[in-house]
């Protein structure tokens, strides 16, 4: 367990951004001393697109003006070193949100799933008493591994996964192929 979320937090905003957000609260009753956790997960986002990373170098142009996450980073923790097995959507979200490599939780491939036996980190922070929701771009599967709360519209294929115009994508592929 204190390996997945160390993971996960070492992992959080080297790899993430402003897209999808998982955020964990603790309810007052069941765990009254517990940190709420935000982890921001955006694609092609780098380390030096935050104010907080970019200001700690002195040869990046300083172009990126994101003075609430500079003031969460001040107020929380800043983490400076992480590595993702891969730059793939559903891997590299797979890979955040059950702290194993692609190859131990299944999803290795894009638009592929985890293992029906693995676990989230949603899953651990429940058990712990917090709420734990997903809003924006969710994009793993299957569902059960991945308990979030959703939060705002999804955009869902015939078998609840993610589609976010992935038959479109396919089909215009294979017409590619076929030319």
């Amino acid at each position: 367990m204190r390996t997945i979320l160390k993971i996960l937090a070492l992992s959080a905003l080297t790899i993430s951004g402003f897209g999808a957000t998982m955020a964990a609260s603790a309810e007052a009753s069941s765990a009254p001393n517990s940190p709420n956790i935000v982890l921001v997960l955006a694609d092609d986002m780098s380390w030096f697109d935050v104010g907080a990373y970019h200001q700690r170098s002195d040869n990046l142009p300083k172009n990126s003006v994101t003075p609430n996450i500079d003031q969460l980073a001040r107020e929380g923790m800043l983490f400076t070193q992480s590595f993702t097995a891969t730059a793939m959507c559903t891997v590299t979200r797979s890979q955040l949100y059950t702290g194993l490599y692609p190859v131990r939780n299944g999803a290795y491939g894009n638009h592929t799933r985890v293992s029906d036996d693995v676990k989230s980190v949603a899953y651990y922070f429940r058990d712990m008493g917090y709420r734990v929701g997903l809003a924006g771009k969710g994009h793993i599967f299957p569902s059960e591994s991945f308990p979030f709360i959703k939060a705002g519209k999804a955009n869902k294929g015939a078998l609840g996964e993610s589609s976010f115009g992935i038959e479109k994508t396919r089909s215009n592929s294979a017409k590619d192929l076929i030319a």
